[in-house]
C-alpha cells in the first residue's frame, strides 16, 4: 500500500495527438514539482486498448489515481502540475 504522501498514477492517452502530448508534459512537470511522491506510468490506448476496456467511453486524455485509494480518475484538459496536485488530493 502508498503511503500518504506518495501517489501512483496512471495516464492514458491515444497516440501522440497534441492533447496526449501536453498532459503527458503535465505529468512530467508534476513529477518534478512533487519531487520523489509521484509515480506514474503512460498508456497508449492505441497500443494497448485491452487496458484501457474497463474505463468504458471516458474522453482521453485520463488521469487515474492508483494510490492512495480511493481510486480516482480525472478526464479532460488537465495542463498544470498545480491544477493536477489539487485534483490528487481530493478524496
Amino acid at each position: 500500500m502508498a503511503d500518504i504522501n506518495e501517489y501512483r498514477l496512471k495516464m492514458f492517452v491515444t497516440g501522440s495527438a497534441n492533447a496526449a502530448n501536453r498532459a503527458i508534459a503535465a505529468l512530467r512537470r508534476l513529477g518534478h514539482v512533487m519531487a520523489q511522491r509521484v509515480h506514474s506510468e503512460v498508456v497508449d490506448a492505441l497500443l494497448y486498448p485491452e487496458l484501457f476496456l474497463h474505463m468504458g467511453d471516458e474522453p482521453l486524455p485520463a488521469l487515474v489515481r492508483v494510490a492512495p485509494e480511493p481510486v480516482r480518475m480525472f478526464r479532460g484538459s488537465i495542463t498544470e502540475p498545480g491544477q493536477m496536485a489539487r485534483l490528487l488530493d481530493q478524496d
